[in-house]
């Protein structure tokens, strides 16, 4: 976790947030915490709250992406479902995007 990209952090603090609604018997990716027993080390069941307890993004940026990017996630997922596939722009382009503008945030 500690040798991720800033951008592949990025993504997971979107991933969790994106799909926290409907989370229901989990925390998160790591899905529940572990507490350190027989020699098992401790973190939250949430890769997000490892990033923020750790300083890997600033947490401001990780309330902004929480906040704002699941909305505009799917609102570019439902403006491509109605495109033909071929016209479609691809999901990496949105990220490309998502991160350009979380870099531009930060600085």
């Amino acid at each position: 976790m500690l040798e991720l990209s800033i951008s592949e952090l990025r993504v997971i603090v979107l991933m969790e947030a994106r799909a926290k609604p409907r989370l229901r018997n989990v925390d998160g990716l790591w899905r529940k915490p572990v507490l350190g027993r027989r020699g098992a080390t401790p973190r939250p069941g949430s890769i997000t709250e490892f990033i923020r307890e750790r300083g890997l993004l600033p947490p401001a940026e990780i309330d902004h992406i929480i906040e704002t990017a699941p909305t505009e996630l799917i609102a570019f997922q439902a403006a491509q479902a109605v495109l033909p596939l071929e016209e479609r722009t691809p999901l990496g382009h949105w990220l490309e995007n998502f991160n350009r503008a979380a870099t531009a945030l930060v600085q």
